[in-house]
């Protein structure tokens, strides 16, 4: 039995497809992830059929707020949101990823803490 990985399939196949086609592919599969998490953790009804309205929607918004000039000299215009321990007894994942369609690049973290780390 072979074990599919994802992150394998996006390296097999990131010459192939376009950086929209990459970045719609990651959110499609990260938005069935997240709506099988609420189904399992917290009994949310999932509805298929909204899966790619949310991915096309999300994507539209993502590449509009990366095409304005960005001011990078470090200040918030808001107070960043602190992360907090998640209580005794359970974990906390984080998540994050990112495309340089420059260089042609994908960075993958995860970072998994109790309420000790």
């Amino acid at each position: 039995m072979m074990t599919f990985i994802f992150l394998d399939f996006l390296l097999a196949y990131k010459d192939q497809l376009s950086v929209d086609d990459m970045e719609l592919l990651c959110l499609v599969v990260w938005s069935v992830w997240y709506r099988q998490n609420g189904l399992v953790h917290n009994s949310a009804i999932v509805y298929v059929e909204d899966v790619v309205p949310w991915v096309v929607s999300f994507h539209e918004d993502y590449k509009r707020a990366n095409s304005k000039v960005v001011d990078r000299s470090g200040r918030l215009g808001v107070e960043a949101a602190r992360w907090s321990h998640p209580i005794a007894g359970s974990f906390k994942v984080n998540t994050d990823a990112a495309v340089d369609s420059v260089i042609g690049l994908i960075g993958i973290r995860v970072n998994i803490g109790d309420s000790e780390s």
